[in-house]
Parts: structure tokens; sequence; C-alpha cells
């Protein structure tokens, strides 16, 4: 019997895929939610700092369940776009199956909050 494949989030692995389908480096953007903190002269308070924390993770979990679910949508034609096509749904490293669970985890767990 063969073992299953052990990856990293340097390698190719699913992991990796559903990090990069996340699109962290959209999450940049979020920390507008400090604002608040910063222009109402909390920077002091542990409070609202925690809360503007909690906040930024569940702009960035909303987000990243909104890309998941764009690129679950969009599948049959991302794998015709010429860049479009090496993104990790549309090039087959992320099963369907695991975006979607991925996606509704991300977005109930951002709802929830």
């Amino acid at each position: 019997m063969e073992a299953s494949p052990q990856y990293t989030l340097t390698e190719r692995g699913p992991l990796r895929a559903a990090l990069k389908t996340a699109r962290p480096q959209e999450w940049v953007k979020n920390v507008l939610v400090f604002a608040g903190v910063i222009f109402s002269g909390q920077l002091d308070d542990t409070w609202a700092i925690g809360q503007a924390l909690i906040t930024f993770a569940c702009f960035c979990a909303i987000s990243s369940a909104g890309y998941f679910i764009n690129d679950l949508n969009d599948v049959e034609l991302d794998r015709q776009h010429p860049k479009k096509r090496f993104r990790p749904i549309a090039a087959g490293q992320l099963p369907i199956s695991a975006a979607w669970v991925i996606s509704a985890v991300l977005a109930v767990g951002a709802i929830a909050v």
C-alpha cells in the first residue's frame, strides 16, 4: 500500500493551493478596519484593538470565501483563459469539493463571529 504524500506550504500541495486561492495578498486592504482605533485615539485600549483584530480576521475570511466562490463559479472559463488557467481550482491543484467546503467554513466562520 502506497503512503499518501505529505505536503508543506512550500510544495505544490492542496494546502498551498488553498492558501493561494484565498489570495492573502488582497488582505492588505482590510487593514482599514484599524483606522477607527487609530483615529479615535484608542491605541492604548486592548479591547478596541482586540475587536479590530477580530474584525480584520472576519473581513479576511469573508473576502477569501468570495474568492473561492468566484473561482468555483468561473472554473470552466478560467480553464480556457491564458493566465487564469493556472489558478489552483482551474488547474486541478485544489479539488472542487474541497474548495466548496473551505469557502463554506470561511463564510460561516466570519459571519458567526
